[in-house]
């Protein structure tokens, strides 16, 4: 077997080159076929592991980035049965690792070469697959706003998140939508912020998606309509802890749903956040794809999930 470490030396300010001496001082002379690849553009790592792939030989591509680089390692592996992806978190915000514990496993390379290949579900978004998640409305603006600032040296993780919230509260909010699940439109109007989701986890540290699993066969649907500045102001603690939704659960501004399939349309051009790739749209289609990649739990981690007896629908 073959293994691939892909670094994105721009993720977390270039934290990602630190780890070539730890895959060096780990692998080295104990006889393990290994191959160390930098990544030049946005999309390198997509086309280098789908070119590898291709020979149908088995190997292990561990990605050393964020949400972004695991993004497009997936897009790569997708299709093929022969590869699986893992994750050495060095990006900013490293939302897909929070489903897992203890995080501190992902950076030791004895656990990954040592750990369990898993099925995990991907979601469809029209020409794309997610990973993690898909936000739109004012979730992603201020991800498109914490993108801008994570280029600053000291601006990293939830607090680059925490920034753009505060420059994105001050602006317009809420945006005119309408949500079908096949043929029937089941929420439409303007909504401050819709979430879509394959992880439970957003912007560094917010729990927006608490009963989501990455293996269950369903994307998690989230939808709150706009409301006024000091409601969300309010409701922010428990959005950020994962809580909001059972404390608001009667609140008729507030839908969750879970489901296989479901659109979404605009009248004018939006902006969506697909596992923090910012990306235009006006009408988004989207699907579960269910275990269609696999994925490297090292070693010693275990999956974080919400008990099963927890409300599942309210619209």
């Amino acid at each position: 077997m073959k293994h691939y470490f892909i670094i994105n030396p721009k993720a977390g300010h270039g934290k990602g080159r630190n780890m070539i001496p730890k895959i060096q001082k780990a692998l080295d002379g104990r006889g393990i076929s290994y191959c160390i690849h930098m990544t030049r553009c946005q999309g390198d790592a997509e086309v280098f592991i789908r070119e590898k792939a291709q020979d149908g030989r088995t190997a292990r591509f561990y990605v050393c980035g964020g949400d972004g680089t695991l993004h497009e390692a997936m897009n790569g592996a997708y299709g093929f049965t022969n590869v699986s992806v893992g994750l050495i978190p060095t990006g900013t915000g490293n939302d897909f690792v929070k489903n897992f514990a203890p995080k501190d496993a992902f950076f030791n390379i004895e656990a990954q070469m040592n750990g369990t290949e898993i099925p995990i579900d991907l979601i469809r978004v029209n020409d794309k697959l997610a990973v993690n998640m898909i936000n739109i409305g004012f979730d992603c603006e201020v991800a498109a706003e914490a993108t801008k600032l994570k280029r600053y040296p000291l601006v990293r993780g939830s607090l680059a998140y925490w920034m753009g919230l505060c420059k994105r509260f001050c602006g317009p909010m809420g945006n005119e939508m309408e949500i079908s699940h096949g043929d029937d439109v089941i929420f439409s109007g303007e909504f401050l912020l819709c979430t879509i989701a394959n992880g439970s986890f957003c912007g560094g540290a917010f729990r927006s998606s608490p009963y989501a699993k990455i293996d269950d066969g369903l994307m998690d649907f989230g939808g709150i309509r706009k409301f006024t500045r000091l409601k969300l102001l309010k409701m922010l603690p428990s959005y950020q802890n994962g809580t909001y939704l059972k404390k608001m659960e009667r609140d008729k501004g507030v839908y969750y749903k879970q489901c296989e399939n479901l659109s979404m349309r605009t009248r004018t051009p939006l902006f969506a956040s697909v596992d923090g790739e910012i990306i235009s749209f006006t009408h988004l289609d989207m699907k579960i794809e269910k275990r269609a990649a696999k994925f490297i739990m090292p070693k010693g981690t275990i999956k974080i999930e919400k008990p099963t007896t927890d409300k599942k629908e309210f619209i």
